[in-house]
């Protein structure tokens, strides 16, 4: 899929997110941004990070299927 210029981060992936330490807040927020923007999936997560992917990844993936879609002229 193309790359994009942006995507929404959610209330809901903060939340998430905070709970985290600091160095798996990095590797998630590095791995919701190289998703969003590129589709690259992440090779490597911890079950912490995992954990927060599986909730996040859903969300991620529909605004990269509606972006698509409507460069495609829409209806």
């Amino acid at each position: 899929m193309d790359e994009r210029d942006g995507y929404y981060f959610h209330r809901s992936f903060w939340e998430s997110i905070e709970l985290m330490n600091a160095k798996d807040q990095l590797a998630i927020f590095k791995a919701i941004t190289v998703f969003a923007l590129n589709g690259t999936e992440p090779e490597k997560l911890t079950s912490s990070q995992k954990a927060s992917w599986v909730l996040i990844r859903p969300v991620l993936a529909k605004g990269r299927n509606k972006a698509a879609n409507g460069k495609k002229g829409g209806s």
